[in-house]
């Protein structure tokens, strides 16, 4: 929904993740672990992932293509030494115990991928201040799952990540920074194990806010006319890159968004409240304690700045619906 931009703090992040999974989980260890029970390709494949971990983790996702080629390519299905990730395979985990499951799976949990969703990724993502689905924008990026935590033996609170690069066809980049993304349930099943031309990170240059919403004018007056909500008509824009059609497909948003008619009325309202001269005196009643800068995300009941469109869901809707109206 809006591309993170990666800054040398976000850098900083991914350099830190990949020591503590590199040195402290001893991702290493468990690789070998695994490599010590294959043989022939199976065997070579993990090696080439053991050699090329500390640059795997922290890689940008726009040099992945290249990299794929350059060392993994020759694995893929029709490659000189293909193998088939899906096929099962009985091995003993760092623990001893034998499970038979798909061959990626072994390398996924060989990279301590539970580690990853469960403690080391989640820091890293409340640092940035994501907490809603990037992909969507409707739902928290975060679900109760089963396992054992601190506080309790059934649930735990924890993000749902999906991959950029599914780790079904990409196993080495199941831990990879930047290939991991926080979404809600439905977008991560929505898009399942497909891989996708878009790419939610960003460097400097790139557009951060490739789509947007906006309110059909002629809906607006026909709601003006009836102020029956349901004439509101929310339209998703793509602004330049032409992916909106893949991006629906995927994560439905026209259709999810046009569920959020009553947000949309409640800007509407604001947008009729809140006149610059009401706003003047608000903040010089001094009955509301609000910093200056805070005045916006009060009256709009949401995040108003571009760069914390993901802190809380729907902020990116009824940040461009004010926008449109000139609320803020």
């Amino acid at each position: 929904m809006k591309k993170i931009l990666i800054t040398d703090e976000i850098g900083g992040m991914a350099k830190d993740y990949a020591m503590r999974l590199l040195n402290q989980e001893g991702a290493i260890d468990s690789l070998r672990h695994l490599k010590s029970q294959l043989t022939g390709n199976e065997a070579q494949y993990v090696e080439c992932i053991i050699r090329n971990l500390p640059a795997i983790l922290e890689m940008l996702p726009w040099n992945y293509t290249n990299f794929h080629q350059q060392h993994f390519a020759f694995f893929d299905k029709g490659g000189a030494r293909a193998i088939d990730f899906s096929h099962r395979i009985l091995l003993s985990d760092d623990g001893g115990s034998p499970k038979e499951k798909a061959f990626y799976m072994h390398i996924v949990a060989a990279l301590k991928y539970d580690v990853v969703q469960q403690k080391l990724f989640p820091e890293c993502v409340r640092k940035m201040g994501i907490r809603a689905c990037v992909y969507c924008n409707a739902q928290y990026a975060v679900s109760a799952k089963k396992g054992k935590t601190d506080r309790s033996s059934i649930y735990r609170s924890t993000y749902n990540i999906d991959h950029w690069k599914p780790k079904n066809h990409y196993p080495y980049l199941a831990v990879a920074f930047y290939n991991l993304y926080p979404c809600c349930t439905a977008c991560n099943q929505g898009k399942s194990f497909t891989e996708k031309d878009w790419c939610m990170y960003a460097q400097v240059g790139d557009m951060l806010n490739p789509y947007k919403f906006r309110l059909d004018d002629m809906s607006l007056l026909n709601y003006l006319l009836t102020w029956d909500a349901e004439q509101l008509k929310i339209d998703f824009v793509d602004k330049t890159t032409g992916l909106k059609p893949d991006y629906d497909k995927d994560f439905h948003v026209q259709k999810l968004y046009n569920n959020f008619k009553t947000e949309v009325e409640d800007v509407i309202w604001r947008n009729r409240i809140y006149n610059a001269k009401m706003v003047e005196a608000m903040q010089q009643s001094g009955v509301y304690k609000i910093k200056p800068q805070d005045t916006n995300r009060f009256i709009i009941g949401n995040y108003d700045r571009e760069e914390d469109v993901m802190k809380r869901p729907l902020a990116k809707l009824t940040q461009d619906i004010a926008r449109q109206l000139g609320l803020i």
